[in-house]
């Protein structure tokens, strides 16, 4: 990890080298698909499209960005619709809707590896990262509890090294 000073106010953040950032391993649109009718839901033209949308998303997309994105291909799609496509997949533990700080409720299309996050402070995008948190211990009796798990929730604000910055 190294630290970069920004153009904008002398702001610090982080740059992490290639292999720290996350690549997603989520199921394509198919496997979506095949899913969705061994448990005996629909499978929609609106549906599958929203598949397609979430298998390449490796921003956190919002429901209304993803209803956007679908608009351009199916003008017709609701926003209903799209919530119920959501909240489906988060029944079948395919995506997780997640509260970032960011004023919307953003999809996780990757539940099969834990990670944490980077918001861009200046354009808003998200993208998952890998955190080595190895260190962080907790002791197993403390104050009269005993700690079975830890989960970590954190986000990391920074400015997107690609983000031009107005000086």
């Amino acid at each position: 990890m190294r630290e970069l000073q920004t153009r904008a106010h002398g702001q610090h953040c982080l740059s992490l080298d290639s292999g720290y950032w996350y690549n997603q391993n989520v199921k394509t649109a198919d496997e979506l698909t095949a899913l969705f009718r061994t448990r005996g839901l629909r499978v929609t033209p609106q549906r599958h499209a929203l598949f397609r949308l979430l298998q390449g998303a490796d921003s956190h997309p919002t429901v209304q960005g993803l209803c956007l994105e679908a608009r351009a291909e199916m003008p017709t799609i609701s926003l209903r619709t799209v919530y119920q496509t959501i909240h489906d997949l988060e029944g079948l533990g395919e995506v997780a809707l997640v509260d970032l700080g960011t004023g919307s409720v953003r999809v996780d299309p990757d539940v099969e590896h834990p990670h944490h996050h980077f918001i861009c402070t200046s354009c808003g995008k998200v993208r998952g990262v890998v955190i080595d948190l190895e260190r962080l211990g907790v002791p197993a009796v403390s104050q009269g509890f005993t700690v079975t798990s830890v989960q970590v929730r954190s986000a990391y604000w920074s400015i997107d090294e690609k983000q031009p910055i107005a000086s």
